[in-house]
């Protein structure tokens, strides 16, 4: 079982990553008006579920090239939000595309170590593991863990969601003898920080489990 990023932290990351001040509207709009510019469409699109929300985030982005230019600086915040909002309809081709998008410019602005490049990385795996693509998957999370090792320690939650979706890749791969070490270690660390009772255990549990069965 894949621990997946929530919508939440999508969502949340499309708020942290609105560095510039968005036009702010000359009239407060009724409350069956369309929305009136790039901040009243993203305020509407975090709020929305994500089928609802892709064509708000698209309509923002349009806006955004129209006053800005194409220059990608400007538009990574959008490419990041239709991203993971296409990645938790299933359309995970067009997810993929907007995520690498957005990590091209956050590699160029952060560098390409930073924690929050984690979050691309992640997403982007698992969107080629639900492709069935685990072979391209599985650099993308062996980064993702370096990444998170470094800047959050060896025993943050994060680690856990890299180490788990790093071990479906290699038991999905046939790799079971470098998984079941890994999916271990994720089970430490997730007991470690929530407590032997929480929602990742079971899953982690059978993950390993699985990888025990297949190695006989």
């Amino acid at each position: 079982m894949n621990l997946r990023m929530p919508v939440w932290i999508g969502r949340a990351c499309v708020i942290a990553c609105l560095a510039a001040p968005l036009p702010v509207a000359q009239a407060q709009p009724s409350s069956d008006a369309a929305p009136a510019n790039i901040g009243d469409l993203i305020g509407l699109a975090i709020k929305s579920p994500p089928r609802e929300a892709i064509p708000l985030y698209e309509k923002a982005l349009a806006l955004k090239e129209k006053e800005f230019g194409p220059d990608p600086a400007n538009l990574q915040v959008f490419y990041f939000a239709l991203g993971t909002a296409h990645q938790a309809t299933g359309e995970h081709r067009r997810a993929i595309d907007y995520l690498q998008r957005s990590l091209a410019v956050r590699e160029k602005q952060l560098g390409p170590a930073h924690a929050n490049i984690g979050f691309e990385l992640t997403a982007m795996g698992v969107s080629h593991q639900e492709l069935g693509k685990y072979a391209k998957a599985l650099p993308l999370h062996e980064r993702a863990l370096a990444i998170r090792e470094k800047a959050l320690g060896a025993e943050h939650l994060g680690v856990a969601m890299s180490l788990n979706n790093l071990g479906r890749t290699l038991d999905a791969l046939g790799d079971y003898a470098r998984a079941a070490p890994i999916y271990g270690r994720a089970i430490v660390i997730n007991d470690k920080v929530q407590g032997p009772v929480n929602h990742n255990a079971a899953a982690l549990t059978s993950n390993l489990a699985g990888v025990y069965k297949s190695l006989g």
